[in-house]
């Protein structure tokens, strides 16, 4: 009887140690879970995520200010030349009396002065009206808008001087042809041209001939020849309106006016006498 009371007592003693060792358990053992589990998660996957602006700045890779639209169906990509923003400006093609050709057939390229194509100004194609569109960098300097195309045995070509400005139109006929011929000459001849700075005069200067002389006389006149000969066209056309040849003639002394490149410095041969 003794033997069962003390079993009895024994295990009443266990049965109150495990009740009031349950709640501790019960608090103490799960938070020994969650810092495990965090200990995992943090080991897999690194340090929490930041929000989405944060995650854009140096992380190593490109940065995009917004979500770029894409371009309507048909439209020209505006970023062509990967060199930043351009802006389109819109020009003609007034072709002469005795073209025979597709204007469809024809592009127009930006040139500097002495011919060497411009690469940030990729070339447009030409409509069938006459019609093209350059897109050009901002920032560019004045330039030649050209066009060329082959006439029975000749090789016609003809320019303008464009400043790319906003507003800007570009009309290349045979007006502009002639003028810009005149640049040519001087360009050849050595002397040093400030294209932007030259652009008002010789836009005022194509404006008036445009204005003096009907559009059909000056389709009329040829230019299958070099600048020399293009620029005696334009003499011709101009010697019996005296107000115009006068225009033209102030013109030419600016242009003569402007001071000679320097020469370029050629490298010595082997061999012979180094510079001092």
């Amino acid at each position: 009887m003794s033997r069962d009371r003390n079993s009895l007592q024994g295990r009443l003693c266990l049965m109150a140690l495990l009740c009031l060792g349950g709640p501790l358990f019960a608090c103490v053992q799960p938070a020994s879970l969650s810092e495990q589990g965090v200990g995992r998660v943090g080991s897999l996957s690194g340090p929490p995520r930041r929000g989405v602006e944060a995650s854009l700045i140096n992380e190593g890779g490109p940065v995009f200010a917004e979500v770029p639209v894409p371009a309507p169906t048909g439209a020209v990509a505006p970023l062509i030349n990967e060199g930043g923003p351009v802006f389109a400006v819109p020009g003609r093609v007034v072709l002469p009396a005795y073209f025979r050709g597709r204007p469809a057939d024809l592009n127009v390229s930006a040139e500097q002065l002495g011919g060497a194509k411009i690469a940030s100004v990729r070339p447009a194609s030409v409509q069938s009206d006459g019609r093209f569109e350059l897109l050009v960098p901002r920032g560019e300097g004045a330039f030649m808008a050209t066009t060329v195309f082959a006439q029975d045995e000749y090789l016609i070509r003809m320019r303008s001087l464009v400043k790319p400005e906003e507003g800007q139109r570009i009309t290349i006929d045979s007006t502009s042809t002639l003028v810009t011929a005149k640049l040519g000459q001087a360009y050849q001849r050595g002397l040093s041209l400030n294209l932007d700075t030259l652009n008002d005069s010789t836009q005022a200067l194509i404006s008036n001939l445009r204005a003096g002389i009907p559009a059909a006389e000056w389709q009329r006149v040829q230019l299958d020849g070099d600048n020399l000969h293009l620029g005696r066209a334009l003499n011709a056309v101009t010697s019996l309106r005296p107000e115009l040849q006068t225009q033209v003639e102030a013109w030419e002394d600016v242009l003569n006016s402007q001071p000679m490149r320097p020469k370029a410095v050629s490298a010595p041969e082997p061999g012979g006498p180094q510079p001092k």
